[in-house]
């Protein structure tokens, strides 16, 4: 797989170029489904507090290509302001986001995305806690 950029994965650069991305597969735990984390270069776990088990967000796409893994996604830390907002439960099967959901979404103005289940939406952005 060519590197991405970028401009064609539609994600910030400031996301991007992190090496904090890790992997996921869909599994089955107590009946219900559930994101587990994978390390693209091992195909082991991944840890959301080992910096070993992470990587770039190419790294991660080839793995879940070659893998058949179902996504990636970013770890955050306290080492910068990137911050993030997980609405669930927000989307109907139309795709359309509820009102209180539109107006979070519109008073950060930031990068948005639908989770993965399409019934979500993470908001991605600079903050401090």
């Amino acid at each position: 797989m060519a590197p991405s950029a970028p401009s064609e994965t539609g994600i910030p650069h400031d996301l991007y170029a992190l090496d904090r991305w890790v992997c996921w597969k869909e599994e089955i735990r107590d009946g219900k489904p559930t994101k587990v984390p994978k390390d693209a270069k091992s195909g082991g776990s991944a840890s959301s507090t080992d910096p070993a088990t992470w990587c770039d967000y190419d790294t991660a796409m080839a793995a879940v290509e070659r893998r058949g893994w179902d996504g990636v996604g970013v770890v955050f830390t306290n080492d910068d302001d990137i911050m993030g907002i997980d609405l669930d439960d927000c989307v109907d099967e139309a795709g359309t986001l509820s009102d209180a959901a539109k107006g979070i979404v519109q008073a950060f103005g930031t990068y948005a995305e639908f989770s993965p289940s399409g019934t979500g939406v993470k908001l991605f952005f600079r903050g401090r806690k």
